[in-house]
């Protein structure tokens, strides 16, 4: 549990799922849309209980708002960003909002209820409390379209180092377009063959902040009511014909580069989380911040707005003003400060919520608090997406910037047109939440919680089918309410739902005793053949000689080749796997030139396939089997396996990104790659390039990882379901899951029983035929030599500790493949480090979660391993997360 902690302040994703409660009395209900990776807070109804307080007979429902929180700009596409604005107005009373989902198009079709009526006659209400960049960010066309409750600017940051290197002054706030060009072309690096290995100025969208800047007016004119788009002003033409000609020089964003560690970047545009030094690679810079020109920043603001068909107006305007005031509602966003000047530094009385804020020095903060005071209103970023598009049709189509600013203008006044139409066609309306129905005595409901990577589930049909069936013919349950989020704490689920889903195995959790052991079950279940689940899975979820998981599905990692490009280059296809040998050869003779794509191009992040591949040359740097890992980085025979793979990525045939980050590796993109690594699942993060009925011309088809004559390297993740301990119904929790585990499409994975491997119903639920590569797959986890690796998807056997040791071994391989340095003399250094550290985390008392009840005090049990990383290597300070503060 400690481990998945630490995992998600990386991806600064903490959420959990809690059970929404409905209404069954006449008492007035508001619905409450938010986006899923914040329903942990928001779902929690003490959260409310001062807005009940104050409103008798007023509840608040959490209702899921699944994607519908985002759509495609309307400079994209007026028509789809009307429709989801639209379907999003018409989920809830009171909608989450930001400058990316509330836009000008969505309240002129009056989507969203204008709040300037009810603010000015609200004595309780002063705006001059917010920071006035944020209150005007959602302000326009003469309405107040939201309260902001959280903002995050936009603003210069850079490397010291860099600069210094490159005898570089510091930007300012005096600096002009020229003064970036300059600085960009000075920090760029390129290889020895003119490739851009390092770009020196990253805009990754906010070329728009920095435009904006530079001009003293926005993209409208201000003399007309309602205020009309006006791009075609001899500023902002000068302004962007100075932009275009520098990025025709690749520079200032126009430089088409493949992947690149965006943190090594010297100089970018970006949030105050960039000048976090947590993830800032060794090697790398301290960083610092500088305003935009102007002495301005570009400003990202959150708040909530209320529904053009709430039939509560009023009430849905106190409760967004409630929210805009409530310390947990503010500080759940990860902006650089509240929108109200009254919340900043508040916290709620035993709120154990952690405010992930980088740590600033004085200086910066008063930068930030400079930028917070003078940042450009997102207001005032109107239209910027249609001059995006005016610049890349000079680029890209070969047009007259005037010409080009001309048809964006005009199709901003159409698309503004088109949405006013809309108010006169559409009518908003709210739903009613339906109430949980009233189930007859000795009937029950089960709320049940799928853990997952996307949201919402992308077979949703086919679930509520299965759901349909199962309460249908089930002697008591007669609801199923489904649950789908992330969520970082075991515990949490087990406190809120009756039995969940996992995409990975927990087993291993310390926290195992919230749920029940399966084997009364199982024992009962005479439907259940062990003998039937495939490898050693079953003994994965048991401990303690006790079975605490019942595995549903598999999730494999793979490699996906592009087939015409194998068949181009004479190159077998490797249909049922590969050898170490035909692996390497593959890679030579797809490279056919140096400007041929690098053949093997890793899409998951981590090092995880460099140890793989070891394992197939006969190398275990790292053997997982035991626990804690064992390592042994300097044995001739795994000095040698490493050699020969990051001797291939040193020669062009693997991307090699750094690794030691926790960030590092990966980042293989674009199209036509040759060969890339992919986990088995749409729970993963990445997309998918099947080849089926709906795809019919793909090119690329699926193999495995190759296969040595010592080790057969996998790795792969279980999804597991779980029975809560405090459940009044695990008998029902049990006939749910059985029969979940009869339908194993539902997860889109592989299944774990051989009885369902060459079933086309199951096999062909990922959008193509996997019947000969399950076989494969299946053979290999047969197979005498198999050597299991820990998926970057969680479960395993894996601790904080082993996660951190492999630090040492990732930096010795970069300073090999990316400086040239000796492999036997980083690995010698990696493996002393690594020990020592092995040492010193073997005196941590192992986590007991009754004594870390709150995320504040597990924060101060995972320090304790960070301590030990920098008292073995100080260096690994620049490396290692900086917690946020547990006072």
């Amino acid at each position: 549990m400690v481990k998945r902690l630490l995992f998600w302040l990386v991806l600064f994703s903490i959420a959990a799922p809690l059970p929404t409660l409905l209404a069954q009395d006449n008492s007035v209900i508001l619905t409450l849309a938010v986006p899923s990776w914040r329903e942990d807070v928001f779902g929690d109804p003490e959260l409310f209980s001062g807005f009940q307080a104050e409103h008798p007979g007023v509840k608040v429902v959490l209702v899921p708002s699944d994607n519908n929180t985002y759509y495609p700009p309307a400079a994209y596409g007026i028509e789809e960003h009307l429709d989801g604005a639209e379907t999003y107005a018409s989920s809830a009373d009171v909608l989450y909002v930001s400058t990316e989902n509330l836009s000008l198009e969505a309240t002129r079709a009056g989507f969203f209820l204008d709040l300037t009526p009810l603010a000015a006659g609200d004595p309780d209400l002063n705006p001059e409390d917010f920071f006035q960049s944020a209150y005007d960010s959602f302000r326009w066309e003469r309405g107040l379209w939201a309260l902001p409750v959280s903002m995050d600017v936009q603003i210069v940051i850079y490397d010291l180092e860099a600069f210094d290197a490159a005898g570089l002054e510091y930007p300012n706030e005096s600096w002009t377009l020229d003064d970036y060009a300059n600085a960009d072309r000075l920090l760029t690096e390129h290889s020895e063959d003119g490739e851009v290995t390092r770009l020196g100025l990253a805009l990754f969208g906010s070329d728009r902040y920095l435009l904006r800047s530079l001009l003293d007016h926005g993209f409208y004119d201000a003399t007309t009511v309602p205020e009309q788009p006006k791009f075609t002003d001899a500023d902002t033409e000068a302004l962007l014909t100075n932009f275009i000609q520098y990025q025709e020089e690749e520079l200032l964003g126009g430089a088409s580069v493949g992947s690149i560690d965006s943190n090594a970047i010297p100089l970018q545009i970006a949030g105050i989380f960039q000048l976090n030094q947590t993830f800032r690679p060794a090697g790398q810079g301290e960083k610092d911040a500088a305003l935009l020109p102007g002495g301005t920043a570009g400003l990202r603001v959150e708040g909530f707005a209320v529904s053009g068909g709430t039939r509560q107006p009023e009430l849905a305007y106190e409760l967004v003003k409630y929210l805009s005031a409530e310390p947990r509602a503010v500080n759940a966003f990860f902006g650089a400060s509240p929108a109200r000047r009254s919340m900043v530094g508040v916290t709620s009385e035993n709120d154990d919520l952690v405010i992930l804020r980088p740590e600033l020095s004085a200086e910066q903060q008063t930068l930030i608090d400079r930028a917070l005071e003078n940042a450009i209103p997102a207001s005032e970023m109107r239209y910027t997406d249609y001059i995006v598009q005016a610049i890349n049709s000079v680029r890209n189509e070969d047009k007259e910037l005037a010409s080009a600013l001309t048809e964006a203008e005009v199709q901003a006044a159409e698309n503004l047109q088109i949405a006013a139409d809309r108010r006169g066609t559409t009518v908003i309306a709210v739903p009613t939440p339906v109430p949980t129905p009233v189930l007859a005595v000795g009937e029950v409901s089960l709320n049940f919680g799928v853990t997952m990577f996307i949201n919402p589930l992308p077979n949703q049909d086919r679930w509520d089918q299965v759901v349909a069936d199962f309460t249908a013919t089930d002697p008591e349950v007669r609801q199923i309410v489904i649950e789908t989020n992330i969520s970082p704490t075991f515990t949490q689920l087990t406190e809120s739902l009756d039995c969940f889903y996992l995409p990975f195995n927990n087993t291993n959790a310390d926290d195992l005793d919230t749920v029940l052991s399966l084997d009364p079950f199982l024992d009962a279940d005479f439907n259940f053949d062990e003998s039937d689940v495939i490898g050693n899975i079953m003994i994965q979820v048991t401990r303690d000689n006790r079975i605490w998981a019942y595995p549903l599905s598999m999730q494999p990692g793979v490699l996906w080749y592009q087939s015409q490009l194998f068949q181009d280059a004479g190159v077998p296809a490797p249909e049922n796997g590969w050898t170490t040998d035909s692996f390497a050869d593959a890679l030579r003779r797809l490279k056919i030139d140096p400007d041929s794509p690098v053949p093997f191009q890793p899409r998951e992040f981590g090092g995880n396939y460099i140890l793989m591949l070891a394992a197939a040359y006969g190398g275990l740097p790292i053997d997982y089997r035991t626990t804690p890992m064992t390592i042994n980085f300097t044995d001739p025979a795994n000095v040698e396996a490493l050699r020969q793979v990051l001797d291939l990525a040193k020669e062009g045939y693997i991307q090699y990104t750094q690794l030691a980050t926790f960030s590092g590796g990966g980042g293989g993109g674009g199209s036509d790659i040759p060969i890339y690594n992919e986990t088995l699942s749409p729970f993963s993060f990445s997309s998918f390039r099947f080849q089926g009925e709906n795809q019919p011309d793909n090119p690329y088809r699926i193999t495995t990882y190759p296969a040595g004559s010592q080790y057969t390297p996998v790795t792969y993740t279980i999804g597991t379901a779980y029975i809560s301990a405090t459940t009044p119904r695990p008998e029902a929790c049990y006939r749910w899951i059985s029969t979940l585990a009869q339908y194993p499409d539902l997860f889109l994975a592989m299944p774990v029983r051989r009885s369902q491997l060459d079933k086309p119903e199951v096999n062909s639920a990922l959008g193509t035929d996997l019947t000969d590569f399950y076989a494969t797959y299946e053979a290999m986890l047969n197979a005498p030599n198999i050597i299991e690796f820990p998926s970057i998807f969680g479960g395993g056997n894996t601790s904080v500790g082993d996660y951190i040791t492999q630090f040492w071994l990732n930096r010795a391989m970069d300073r090999y493949v990316l400086e040239d340095g000796d492999l036997d003399t980083e690995l010698a250094d990696a493996e002393t480090f690594a020990r020592d550290y092995q040492t010193c985390i073997a005196d941590i008392p192992p986590f007991d979660p009754a004594n870390f009840t709150n995320q504040r005090e597990q924060l101060r049990y995972v320090r304790q391993y960070l301590e030990c990383a920098t008292s073995v290597d100080p260096s690994m300070a620049s490396v290692l997360p900086s917690l946020p503060d547990d006072e």
